[in-house]
């Protein structure tokens, strides 16, 4: 009555992740997260005006958005993978696409913690040399 199981192939941890984000989140995530990290570095350093802050609550959390769209796409594969099977699926089917999809939102995760940290640090660093933003850009008139 027992099955004789085939023993589980042993990868390393990294292998494993990148298989599980397939070739388009590994690709894509670390991208995402350098072009976030060197706007928000631009913003940081060049940036003037109220637009600044605005420009940066887009761009920090872009790996992240990567991500959730990376959740998405590996909640549909293994939606399919159940949908397509004639018989009830193993869960070994479809555990790469439940894998891709929490895979994908944490490494989004920690790829949006450096440009957070620049964005932060930065402003906070701007709003000490600063002394009334607000009034600075608005051409030097006093506040009403």
């Amino acid at each position: 009555m027992t099955e004789d199981f085939p023993p589980p192939i042993r990868q390393s941890f990294l292998m494993w992740m990148f298989s599980a984000l397939g070739w388009r989140y590994t690709f894509l995530l670390p991208l995402a997260a350098s072009f976030a990290f060197v706007f928000v570095l631009l913003v940081v350093l060049r940036g003037k005006g109220p637009a600044m802050t605005g420009a940066l609550l887009f761009l920090v959390p872009l790996p992240v958005l990567v991500g959730i769209v990376g959740f998405v796409d590996g909640l549909v594969a293994s939606f399919q993978v159940i949908s397509m099977s004639q018989t009830v699926p193993k869960p070994s089917q479809w555990a790469m696409g439940i894998s891709m999809s929490l895979v994908s939102i944490w490494v989004g995760l920690l790829f949006s913690v450096p440009s957070y940290f620049v964005a932060l640090i930065g402003l906070i660093v701007r709003s000490m040399i600063d002394e009334d933003p607000v009034r600075k850009s608005f051409g030097g008139q006093p506040r009403v």
